[in-house]
């Protein structure tokens, strides 16, 4: 038989095949369908039969951690375990140890942690062998969990800015106060989102005095932490400066525009005719302590008008002061004396008087 005789007998072949299977063909494919249910049915009954039902009590559940979140310690976070054993996984044995559950709280479809506080309120999830079990041996299907569904405790963390309080202990010479100054007035506290807000401030190792502390100085104070399985603070400590002042000691101030007023008789017709500035310029001298009392808007210079009856020009009038903490005086005033003309007030009715011009040096001086 040569090559083309053996062409044409296949050909011939696949013809009368194709015929025979387009002729009633429907019957041969459900011939065909129905022969493969009976077969998938009695393997899988025969696999039923070869398997053992068991159940596991007190698997641990662990949650994955996470940097976005806080995951306090769980109690008894653990499930039950039914599961179906085949013959093959029978004869290696099957323990607790070879079943690893896990959550994982970053693909949780979690509402907004601000709204919905989860280390207070448990959230509940419900487990599935697909996405839960990260371990088992082969051979061996979960059936079900019992519960189906546990409750887990964790918050989302946060980094927040909280001020610096500095406690003190001690205290310095009577007569010396003290003021510190911080590197940095805040520091960052990562944490629960839950209980940032609980946090007004964060303290730091005291700041240790006593009464031998005369100068400033310089020193490092570690930054505690409220508790440190929840919370991380950056940085660590801060450097404080302390400025120590002795109240005691005498000081000297400038105030460069006092305003000037004049205090005339309660029942007088005489009035200021001459020229005087507004202010004056003074430099007061006392205890440091008093000195840091004083403003400058509640200073008064004013000219005693008072002892004056007539009219005239009255020569070195001092200029006196009020609004002076005790134990502060003037030690300079310029101008420290004024000349000033008094005259009557018009339309008083009162009889002419003659004029006088006289000093009025004793009239008064610097004083409070």
């Amino acid at each position: 038989m040569n090559w083309l005789e053996l062409r044409n007998n296949l050909q011939q072949f696949c013809r009368q095949l194709w015929l025979s299977i387009c002729a009633d063909g429907w019957r041969k494919f459900f011939a065909l369908l129905l022969g493969f249910i009976c077969w998938y049915y009695i393997h899988c009954s025969f696999r039923e039969k070869d398997n053992e039902w068991r159940t596991l009590a007190n698997i641990p559940v662990t949650l994955r951690e996470h940097s976005d979140f806080y995951l306090p310690r769980q109690e008894n976070l653990s499930v039950d375990l039914k599961i179906a054993v085949e013959s093959s996984a029978r004869r290696g044995g099957v323990n607790l140890d070879d079943f690893r559950l896990e959550i994982n709280p970053a693909r949780l479809p979690l509402t907004s942690l601000e709204e919905s506080n989860y280390l207070q309120r448990p959230y509940k999830v419900i487990l599935n062998a697909d996405e839960h079990i990260k371990q088992k041996p082969a051979g061996v299907k979960v059936l079900r969990f019992e519960p189906q569904a546990v409750e887990i405790y964790f918050d989302r963390r946060m980094q927040v800015q909280k001020r610096v309080y500095v406690p003190v202990q001690g205290r310095l010479q009577e007569g010396f106060d003290y003021r510190y100054t911080l590197s940095q007035d805040t520091v960052t506290v990562e944490g629960p989102a839950s209980e940032l807000a609980g946090l007004p401030v964060i303290y730091s190792d005291s700041l240790l005095l006593n009464d031998s502390m005369q100068h400033d100085f310089s020193t490092r104070l570690a930054i505690t932490s409220p508790d440190s399985s929840k919370f991380n603070v950056f940085p660590d400590n801060l450097e404080v400066k302390v400025t120590i002042e002795d109240k005691k000691s005498i000081i000297s101030q400038k105030f460069p525009s006092v305003k000037l007023s004049l205090l005339y008789p309660i029942r007088g017709h005489l009035r200021l005719s001459s020229q005087l500035p507004d202010s004056v310029e003074v430099i007061l001298r006392g205890q440091r302590e008093a000195m840091s009392t004083i403003k400058v808007e509640q200073l008064n210079a004013f000219l005693d008008l008072t002892r004056f009856t007539v009219p005239g020009t009255y020569d070195n009038l001092p200029v006196q002061f009020i609004g002076l903490a005790p134990g502060v005086k003037p030690f300079f005033i310029k101008p420290d004396k004024f000349a000033v003309t008094l005259d009557l007030e018009e339309n008083t009715g009162a009889a002419p008087v003659a004029p006088v011009n006289r000093a009025a040096e004793g009239a008064g001086g610097n004083g409070n």
